[in-house]
């Protein structure tokens, strides 16, 4: 919370946001305080040397999947996504592939849960490390545990919770309260249209949203909280010997920690080899007869996309009330 009044312009201290958290919200402190984890010794060598990934289900039930991946020593977010799906291997691939085509090479191991939806990840892992002559080449290089073992990520996502998705849990739950989401086909896309995903040539042509405004309303908070985590300050830890600072700036400048960047450089040719082989995100968010039929609703009725949430809230209650009418 004091990183985030920090980064909206706000000059305060961070013994004075505790104290207005204990006044405003005096259970979630109390609960902090109780639950006191007796913490395990995590170590990694240095940045790239093992990504931690993993999907995000909190938000599942009303048509939300989040996958994540973080990595282990600098605790810099690779990358956060929302899709429709977090089961299919081809698409978590794509978010692999694309964080690897950037960087120009892979980590030396990457971990995850024993699902079916990082299949891929693990054959392109295996693939691009197959002629490397470290201890962790080949099958080595990627690491299936159980999620209680995954601790980076599967930590991450109770500060996730409370930083972001804790808010659109509890939207969420309130339309299915007052009887305004019931978890239907029609209800999950209708979810899918109004907070996934902006299609932009529909927002240029139609609704005339500006062009720094073209992206996915939930995306845009995944990647406000990516930018506020990765530039934010981790104090030294009492147990452990993970480095603290900043983790853009541990994982960009190691030598300030007295280790090296441990990416394992790959040549365009390998990395496009697997980039071809995944199914990336397309530009429409949910079933195409729904989108459509939304799109033609909301030109003729003079709507428009939005990226403020109580404004998508509207939007998707007259959406999925003109559709019921129909229906009915």
């Amino acid at each position: 919370m004091y990183e985030k009044c920090r980064r909206m312009g706000f000059k305060v201290n961070k013994e004075d946001v505790r104290c207005l958290l204990s006044i405003f919200n005096p259970e979630n402190v109390a609960l902090r305080q109780r639950h006191r984890l007796q913490r395990r010794r995590y170590t990694s060598k240095g940045p790239n040397y093992i990504w931690h990934m993993d999907s995000y289900d909190k938000l599942r039930p009303f048509g939300i999947c989040i996958n994540g991946c973080i990595d282990g020593y600098s605790r810099k977010i690779i990358w956060l996504n929302a899709y429709f799906t977090s089961s299919d291997p081809s698409v978590v691939a794509s978010y692999y592939t694309e964080s690897i085509k950037e960087l120009g090479g892979c980590p030396t191991i990457v971990r995850a849960d024993m699902g079916t939806e990082n299949g891929i990840v693990c054959e392109f892992q295996r693939y691009l490390r197959q002629d490397d002559t470290d201890s962790f080449q080949g099958d080595k290089s990627f690491l299936y545990g159980k999620s209680v073992c995954n601790q980076r990520i599967e930590c991450w996502w109770g500060m996730f919770r409370k930083e972001c998705a804790e808010y659109w849990i509890r939207r969420f739950k309130e339309l299915r309260d007052n009887g305004d989401f019931d978890g239907t086909f029609l209800d999950k896309n209708l979810i899918l249209f109004c907070f996934l995903h902006i299609l932009q040539s529909a927002c240029v042509v139609q609704f005339k949203l500006p062009q720094n405004k073209m992206k996915c309303l939930f995306q845009t908070e995944l990647d406000s909280t990516t930018d506020v985590w990765n530039n934010h300050l981790i104090r030294p830890s009492r147990v452990g010997t993970s480095p603290h600072g900043r983790p853009n700036v541990l994982y960009t400048v190691p030598e300030l920690c007295n280790t090296r960047n441990y990416l394992c450089i790959k040549s365009e040719d390998e990395i496009d080899i697997c980039n071809d082989l995944v199914e990336h995100r397309t530009t429409v968010p949910c079933d195409v007869d729904v989108y459509n039929w939304c799109i033609n609703f909301m030109s003729e009725n003079n709507l428009y996309l939005t990226l403020e949430p109580n404004d998508a809230f509207n939007l998707y209650l007259t959406l999925r009330r003109s559709i019921h009418q129909i229906i009915d």
